[in-house]
């Protein structure tokens, strides 16, 4: 993943996607591993992808390969194809290393505002199905199965969209995955210090004030 924050990539983001992925991917009984032992590597270089998703035996495995990119440049201009762009960009670069090895390339490329790329959707539409097949076949099998694939696909579409939200509000917190911050903000002026205003009555919070508000 290729997002930065003052000049520094930020590599954990994307580990909220991986994250998310691999919960879609339990109850639809697919094969998917984060396991850097396993994720195989390019076969001329150390280069990897993220995650090992095996649909089904008869099909090349899938390397994924998550990317979140933001769709304006730093100047405030709209980017249309930043998501097509990406997307070329990730295949010209590893496709090939793969091919080679049987393995087919899947980079799931999504926008800080959201939007998914085409070759995310379908993943997250054949997990669905998936999904929804083990729901019909094991649990509810008077079910309508149009009607458990649109709630499953739905969804598997909202993981993905709180998982971008959640990874973009501790980039602006300056998080790490675990939640811990890299610093802490500094300022002599005490009005500027950070305040708990989630806890009545915590460090920095003018009760007086509040009450007077209210």
């Amino acid at each position: 993943m290729n997002c930065k924050n003052n000049g520094k990539k930020r590599a954990h983001d994307y580990r909220y996607l991986d994250d998310r992925v691999c919960a879609v991917a339990k109850p639809a009984n697919v094969n998917y591993t984060n396991d850097k032992e396993l994720v195989p590597s390019h076969d001329d270089s150390n280069k990897k992808g993220v995650a090992l998703l095996t649909l089904t035996r008869d099909a090349w495995k899938q390397v994924l390969d998550f990317s979140m990119v933001h769709p304006f440049t730093g100047t405030g201009t709209w980017l249309p194809n930043v998501l097509r762009d990406r997307h070329n960009a990730k295949i010209a670069k590893h496709d090939q290393a793969y091919s080679r090895q049987a393995l087919c390339f899947v980079p799931c490329i999504v926008t800080t505002y959201g939007a998914m790329g085409a070759e995310f959707v379908r993943l997250l539409y054949v997990l669905a199905r998936r999904q929804a097949e083990v729901i019909v076949t094991h649990h509810r099998p008077d079910s309508d199965y149009r009607h458990i694939l649109a709630m499953c696909f739905s969804a598997n579409r909202a993981k993905v969209g709180a998982a971008v939200a959640k990874a973009m509000a501790m980039r602006a917190l300056s998080c790490m995955k675990d939640g811990t911050r890299r610093f802490r903000a500094r300022s002599p002026d005490a009005r500027y210090l950070e305040q708990d205003l989630h806890i009545l009555g915590g460090p920095g919070v003018n009760m007086d004030a509040l009450a007077r508000v209210a």
